[in-house]
């Protein structure tokens, strides 16, 4: 990706933009015997469908795509850091990845995108990402 605007190479100030995450994950990304919170209940995650509740050890069917906090054994919310900032290069070669990716899993689509299909999602594609580095450059 080859982007119109180039953001000057200094470093993404991560710190802001993480206060507004949320240290939500999929149930499906948690490990075996994770502790977690899903709807005012610590569980424990004992297959890829199921939890125990730490109250009292009764099983539930946890849909694989359920929002959950994932807790320390402490009972904190576990929150993956993200650094103070990232130099704009490895984001711009990041976000050039993904966007090669994108493109890429079209093969996977069947039926096959047209010609024109292919070309205005690799042209969304390319807008989209100018508008993230804008966005970023902006919130320096």
């Amino acid at each position: 990706m080859t982007p119109d605007f180039v953001p000057p190479p200094t470093p993404v100030k991560c710190a802001a933009i993480a206060q507004h995450r949320q240290p939500k994950v999929k149930f499906y990304q948690l490990r075996p015997n994770a502790r977690f919170l899903f709807q005012t209940t610590i569980y424990r995650k004992v297959s890829p469908l199921k939890a125990v509740s730490e109250a009292d050890e009764s099983q539930r069917l946890i849909a694989r795509s359920a929002d959950v906090t994932q807790l320390d054994e402490a009972g904190n919310a576990v929150i993956e850091k993200l650094p103070e900032t990232l130099p704009s290069e490895r984001l711009e070669a990041a976000l050039a990845q993904f966007l090669a990716t994108c493109e890429g899993a079209t093969t996977g689509i069947d039926p096959a995108l047209t010609e024109s299909q292919l070309t205005q999602l690799q042209r969304a594609l390319r807008v989209a990402g100018r508008d993230l580095l804008t966005r970023l450059a902006l919130q320096r």
